[in-house]
């Protein structure tokens, strides 16, 4: 979106790189050097956003806001850090916030999956990790997630997975500034059936972002989505987890112990997935 004369003039400091890594709605993400390191430019698309910095900011800023606090106060080697900004700089004549993340230089899940099923050591190791960062984020912050997806885990250096891109992440103790009406934000093939329902109905917590894990760890197993195709609703994806069965995921061709646990991650009624981080955690070992 911007010209790379008006990003060289906005940030000398930085060699930025075209094209964009990713595009969102509100900001957009480059590859950029600086002092050596190899970082993740991130610049909101529009003109700095008023209220932006607020707690009580509502729509674009309190989502950028939210993000920032997350980012800022998180301890995890398995969730992305802060590591400039955020900043303010002048781009085309026009304000625009920015900020850095550190750079995840083995790309992402989703890279992975088009290049095929992954086995199931590598399955509970990459499970392992999201879900320490799962474990970070509730834990230290009270935040759940709500959008783990394989574009949205990236790989560190060592091959070892980083949760990313927190703008939709859910605070209960925060007002409802990631919310779109009566629905939270969502990408509905992973999301967990409670995140459906209109807020006022729904307790959201760290066994959401297990739902979506276990789906997530299905299709890095599988090399593809289990439960969706071209064509395929949410309402059929709803009904294909709602009668799931162990034997289901074992026909999928995958292991039992590991089936075994994927199973109860991705149970419907949220009282039947597991009840502590810590069991997930044990099963997940004893499925390698």
């Amino acid at each position: 979106m911007f010209a790379t004369r008006d990003l060289k003039d906005a940030f000398p400091d930085h060699q930025v790189l075209q094209p964009e890594l990713g595009s969102g709605g509100y900001k957009l993400a480059y590859l950029a050097r600086r002092d050596g390191m190899e970082v993740v430019l991130k610049v909101t698309r529009h003109p700095l956003p008023r209220g932006w910095e607020r707690a009580d900011a509502t729509g674009t800023e309190g989502r950028i806001a939210q993000e920032l606090r997350i980012l800022e106060n998180v301890s995890s080697p398995r969730v992305v850090s802060l590591v400039g900004g955020p900043g303010v700089v002048r781009i085309a004549g026009q304000l625009h916030l920015y900020y850095e993340e550190n750079y995840l230089a083995g790309g992402t899940l989703a890279d992975k999956v088009v290049q095929g099923p992954m086995d199931a050591h590598s399955v509970v190791t990459i499970g392992l990790d999201v879900l320490e960062g799962i474990a970070a984020l509730w834990n230290q912050l009270n935040v759940v997630h709500r959008d783990i997806k394989p574009s949205n885990v990236g790989l560190d250096g060592e091959d070892r997975a980083v949760l990313f891109d927190l703008g939709t992440a859910f605070d209960p103790s925060v007002t409802d500034q990631t919310d779109t009406g009566d629905v939270a934000p969502k990408t509905s093939m992973y999301a967990a059936p409670e995140q459906f329902q209109p807020r006022a109905g729904t307790k959201l917590d760290f066994r959401t972002d297990v739902f979506a894990l276990g789906i997530s760890l299905l299709e890095i197993r599988l090399g593809r989505h289990p439960f969706v195709a071209q064509g395929t609703t949410v309402s059929q994806y709803f009904a294909a987890v709602q009668s799931l069965a162990l034997s289901d995921i074992v026909g999928m061709g995958i292991e039992a112990p590991l089936a075994r646990t994927l199973l109860r991650c991705v149970q419907f009624n949220v009282s039947r997935r597991y009840k502590t981080v810590e069991m997930l955690r044990n099963d997940l070992e004893a499925a390698a």
